[in-house]
């Protein structure tokens, strides 16, 4: 039987080491969120929509006006690592967590860390986003930010540290997926934060098409436009090929004018 060590009451001065590196902690990430111009949250009510495929296409799209960043914030599963073909682990220097670079990405993600299963509770979810604001060496204008789905306490934690200048919400045409975007944009509106548009992806037959612009005038918010459910779209993905310069485009050139 594995045996532990008695507990014993934390001394002074390790409680005020604790206190001090949390706030150094905070102090750093408000430092590190404060260079960033634009801060983006890429959200969906429902998972399986697409989302971390769009978030990968429209930070690259802003990479060729910015300096931009991609935090795949989806601690539990995070596939952005695995989407763009990524092996590599991000390493450390001078104490900073260096994010990995894919051309003119900076990309930060617990793929990039760990690859087993993550078992973790709000409090340590908190804790990882907080290390991914203010431990990784982001140089960057902006940063796009793909959010885990769901209203839950970890997208809304996410925000909180964030503080998003704007939330774009990806939906398919699906019933399910549409009320559960209309969720997602409630609670950003409840929070205060600036929702950009909506996006209708895999927009066809198999899902349905126009429900996202219908949504978008439900919620008075600006409707982005709609990408087809494509095979291309995977194979240009699979290629390393940005959709912003492909057929595909006009989603992508509307949401940077819209930010401009």
């Amino acid at each position: 039987m594995t045996e532990y060590p008695e507990p014993r009451e934390a001394t002074s001065e390790e409680l005020r080491e604790r206190m001090q590196n949390q706030i150094r902690q905070k102090n750093e990430m408000s430092n590190s969120i404060a260079k960033m111009k634009y801060r983006i949250a890429v959200w969906s009510g429902k998972g399986g929509v697409g989302k971390t495929t769009f978030a990968i296409n429209l930070a690259y799209a802003l990479s060729e006006k910015f300096k931009t960043g991609l935090l795949d914030a989806d601690i539990d599963c995070p596939n952005v690592m695995a989407a763009l073909g990524i092996t590599d682990k991000m390493q450390i220097s001078e104490g900073k967590l260096l994010p990995i670079r894919k051309n003119n990405l900076q990309i930060a993600s617990m793929g990039a860390i760990t690859e087993g299963a993550i078992l973790w509770r709000g409090p340590l979810i908190s804790r990882a986003i907080e290390q991914f604001l203010s431990d990784v060496n982001w140089n960057v204008d902006c940063l796009v930010a793909d959010l885990p789905p769901g209203t839950s306490d970890a997208p809304l934690t996410i925000a909180q540290h964030l503080k998003p200048t704007a939330f774009i919400i990806v939906t398919t045409s699906d019933d399910m997926a549409l009320l559960d975007a209309k969720k997602s944009i409630l609670f950003a509106q409840r929070l205060k934060f600036p929702v950009l548009g909506i996006v209708e992806n895999m927009s066809g037959n198999i899902f349905g098409e126009g429900g996202g612009e219908k949504l978008a005038k439900e919620m008075n918010v600006s409707f982005l436009g709609s990408l087809p459910l494509d095979r291309k779209i995977i194979d240009y993905l699979k290629n390393g090929t940005p959709l912003h310069k492909t057929e595909f485009k006009d989603v992508f050139e509307k949401i940077i004018e819209k930010i401009k």
